[in-house]
């Protein structure tokens, strides 16, 4: 019988886990979406309205209007991989700007700059493999449809290539069977690992999976009723019949408190400005002034920053306390440390503003 491990990032391992995922864990990954378009519609997809079946690209939470956009933020992140994702990277109308993508980043950043992608497989060629490869691609995870093993084959032709091979997939309550299946033939293929993602409810697909029959686990936000314990199961079934197949089970913690946490502490500390301090959230702490910065003479420019968008005047904690005790409107914000930069809590110094404040 083979090992099951935890991880540092509380996720459960048979085997080794996936270069794209190392990564990931560290915020070290740029999350480079390419397009909403895809042809599927899985009733528990997701995607916003803003992004799903919209032909749009996003660096994380940065919109793409040029190259420099993912550049910039791929720096700001101080990323060294990107994982390429969708709607469906490789449709003929997205595969242009799939291979774009890998060949720009490795250009710049170097070949150690690992680059995974995410596919169901639809709009892939033999082609389309060899461009992948000769852009550079590290690692390819097909989405599979777990209902029809007549389908799993198509990731085959993908094995013949340089790239590492691998399947994401949701691990939905119900499945068992079908996925013991699916895990001896992934084996029995050469294929390198199967990360099974925690199944879980969005706001945008709630109702679809309530109507699937679909609940929330007990004590859980979002979690399905059901999908750690099956992954479990599964881990236990590779561990005894799997030789090579590396099994990975993502709970949906690991993308909250690791990925996503550990990567905006990254982007917090490439844009923080010295009158700022990162939480251990990775929020950005400062205090504010609503007001004009004319009227604020009393404290140092080179702690100020116009924020004119928001009509108000950035500053340090300290300073927005001095400004509250003359009667300017001020507060302590917490910021999240995003493209869409937004106040995550704001905390008034002072009720008592200036009535021109308010």
């Amino acid at each position: 019988m083979r090992k099951i491990m935890m991880t540092p990032a509380k996720s459960i391992l048979v085997g080794e886990l996936p270069e794209g995922c190392k990564l990931c864990i560290t915020g070290e990954k740029l999350v480079l979406f390419v397009s909403g378009l895809c042809p599927r519609d899985c009733f528990y997809c997701t995607l916003s309205g803003k992004r799903k079946d919209v032909d749009s690209a996003w660096a994380n939470e940065q919109p793409i209007n040029c190259d420099e956009d993912v550049l910039k933020e791929a720096r700001l992140c101080q990323a060294r991989g990107a994982g390429i994702t969708g709607g469906e990277p490789l449709l003929p109308a997205t595969i242009r700007k799939t291979l774009h993508y890998i060949a720009l980043l490795k250009k710049t950043f170097d070949k150690e700059f690992h680059i995974h992608l995410y596919t169901s497989g639809i709009g892939m060629s033999e082609p389309v493999l060899t461009q992948l490869e000769d852009a550079g691609l590290d690692e390819i995870r097909f989405h599979l449809d777990i209902e029809k093993e007549n389908t799993w084959s198509i990731l085959e032709p993908a094995l013949a290539h340089k790239f590492d091979v691998g399947v994401e997939i949701p691990c939905i309550p119900g499945t068992l069977e079908i996925l013991k299946k699916m895990v001896l033939f992934l084996d029995s293929r050469d294929v390198k690992f199967i990360n099974l993602n925690e199944f879980e409810f969005s706001e945008h697909q709630y109702e679809a999976m309530q109507k699937s029959g679909f609940i929330i686990a007990d004590g859980a936000l979002r979690q399905a009723k059901g999908s750690r314990e099956l992954a479990q199961k599964i881990l236990s079934f590779a561990a005894n019949n799997c030789k090579n197949l590396s099994v990975h089970f993502c709970p949906s913690m690991l993308k909250d408190v690791y990925q996503y946490t550990n990567r905006i502490k990254r982007r917090a500390k490439s844009i923080k400005k010295p009158f700022e301090t990162i939480t251990e959230e990775g929020l950005l702490k400062k205090g504010v002034v609503f007001a004009d910065i004319k009227e604020l003479d009393f404290l140092p420019k080179s702690e100020m920053f116009e924020r004119t968008e928001m009509n108000r005047i950035e500053t340090s904690e300290k300073n927005a306390r001095i400004a509250a005790k003359k009667g300017f409107k001020a507060a302590i914000v917490l910021e999240l440390p995003t493209a869409e930069g937004f106040d995550i809590e704001l905390e008034p110094l002072d009720a008592k503003a200036k009535k021109s404040q308010q």
